[in-house]
């Protein structure tokens, strides 16, 4: 409780492996903020007409309904979106996914070994835990 760190990175820290941070990461929250909010103005949304989503996430962890509960206080409180919080067995929150019956989603993976390529190849297209279908050809290369 209280002791999670911000992801900035998809690779948690590994041995001989130095992770990247994107530049906003090391911004001031105001500034995190701003960025957002003109973002989704230009995407169309704003208090008047808020983002309204569902947030799909499968019973997993203990915590995994607090850490929803936070995404979505901070998402309404910074810019006003209303999110849905939709909890699925794992079976059937997968198949909505592959199905595209879901627009946004919550999954974790814990690496089965230390490397980067244990999570760098879940956007691998084709691959078989590549859920969502992520498909760059600049990732492939």
């Amino acid at each position: 409780q209280g002791m999670d760190m911000p992801a900035h990175s998809l690779f948690p820290p590994l041995p001989g492996f130095t992770r990247q941070s994107p530049a906003w990461a090391h911004w001031p929250m105001a500034r995190r903020l701003a960025v957002a909010r003109r973002l989704y103005h230009a995407a169309g949304y704003s208090r008047a007409h808020p983002l309204r989503v569902k947030l799909l996430y499968a019973t997993q962890g203990v915590h995994t309904r607090n850490y929803m509960e936070a995404v979505a206080t901070m998402w309404h409180q910074a810019l006003g979106a209303d999110i849905v919080l939709w909890q699925e067995q794992w079976k059937v929150m997968l198949q909505d996914i592959q199905y595209k019956n879901a627009k946004l989603y919550w999954s974790a993976w814990v690496g089965n070994y230390p490397s980067p390529y244990t999570f760098a190849h879940q956007f691998v297209k084709g691959f078989v835990m590549n859920y969502g279908g992520y498909d760059n050809p600049a990732y492939q290369a």
